[in-house]
Formats: C-alpha cells, structure tokens, sequence
C-alpha cells in the first residue's frame, strides 16, 4: 500500500438546540492525522429530486489515530468526505480502511 502522505481531519457532527425550538448542526474537529486517500470512481444519484455526482475514496488511517464512525466527515484538502463505513485491516494489524464519499451539487 502506499504512503501515509496525506493530512485529513475527522468532524463530529455535534446537534444543539436552538432558541427557535430546532436544532443547529456545528462540526467540532476530532483528529488531525496523516492518512492514504486513493479516489476510486465517481457515480451520479438523485437524492430529494437534486441530481448529485459522489465521488468515492479509500482511506487509511493508524488505528492508534482515530476510531471512525459513519456519524463523522472527513476534511480533506477543502473537501468534505462523508464516511460510508470502516474496516479494521486485520490483515494489517495497524489500519483502519475507511470508505467514504464526496457529495456535489450538479
């Protein structure tokens, strides 16, 4: 696999309540960490009527980093990653493989 060469930082999603009786979403920065983002196709879907174009990457990360979940994003170089799921490389032993997606507008 290659080089741990890329800096990625994991968001949480954090919900508070709001004085009009709603919710506001903030993202609070989690972990900033060295990682292998690969990009590997992009597809098109419709979600709520807006066609959009995901482009989908392959991540790895030291387990010792960060734990991810499919609840955090990923800023990666001024993008916003969304976490499809992650896998821990029993094969590797250190890694988690984390798949995720870059929604956008078309």
């Amino acid at each position: 696999m290659g080089k741990l060469s890329k800096r990625i930082t994991f968001k949480n999603v954090v919900q508070t309540a709001d004085d009009a009786g709603g919710n506001t979403e903030s993202l609070t920065d989690v972990a900033t960490v060295w990682a292998e983002v690969v990009p590997l196709n992009n597809s098109r879907l419709f979600e709520n009527g807006i066609l959009l174009q995901a482009n989908t990457y392959r991540i790895r990360v030291r387990k010792d980093a960060v734990t991810p979940t499919v609840k955090m994003q990923i800023d990666y170089n001024g993008k916003t990653l969304v976490i499809q799921g992650a896998q821990d490389v029993a094969e590797e032993g250190f890694y988690w493989r984390i798949l995720a997606n870059e929604l956008i507008n078309t």
